[in-house]
């Protein structure tokens, strides 16, 4: 994963975690073998953004 370091931050910012994936099957994968998962800057929300290119 590139962009954040953690998907998930606690409103006060005392605790940070990496909660959120993509789940992909094995043939997408083979598909597109250079896929990187990212995390955007969160806004509203405590979950990052994720982008898969």
């Amino acid at each position: 994963m590139s962009g954040q370091k953690y998907t998930w931050y606690k409103g006060d910012g005392t605790s940070m975690s990496r909660l959120d994936r993509f789940l992909l099957s094995e043939e997408w994968c083979l598909t597109w073998p250079n896929c990187v998962q990212v995390a955007q800057l969160r806004d509203l929300s405590d979950h990052c953004p994720l982008i898969l290119t």
